[in-house]
């Protein structure tokens, strides 16, 4: 099953762990650190056949350089099913987008 569809299980397992898995990511750039509080909205978009999910998540996040201060956030995880491996879910996480404040 293909298309857009929006995720509704916030607090499922997998979804925080993308979340995270993001925010991980973008603090290995150095730029700012922030610390993943949660995932609050966002949509699933998985390719025919289900080898490639696109996660376009809005997260909660502090930003631990600039006060703690807390915001939104928005970035796009991209899941390759296809280069499987024994991490996270037996998937392999091949682009995180960019970490935009809302």
């Amino acid at each position: 099953m293909g298309g857009i569809q929006p995720i509704t299980a916030y607090s499922n397992e997998q979804v925080q762990f993308l979340g995270k898995y993001a925010v991980d990511e973008y603090n290995k750039k150095g730029e700012s650190y922030l610390y993943f509080i949660e995932v609050v909205n966002g949509t699933v978009l998985t390719f025919p056949r289900g080898f490639i999910i696109n996660w376009d998540l809005q997260l909660k996040a502090k930003n631990c350089s600039d006060h703690d201060s807390t915001a939104l956030y928005s970035t796009l995880v991209i899941e390759n099913k296809i280069a499987g491996d024994i991490e996270a879910f037996g998937s392999k996480f091949i682009a995180v987008g960019v970490m935009n404040k809302l």
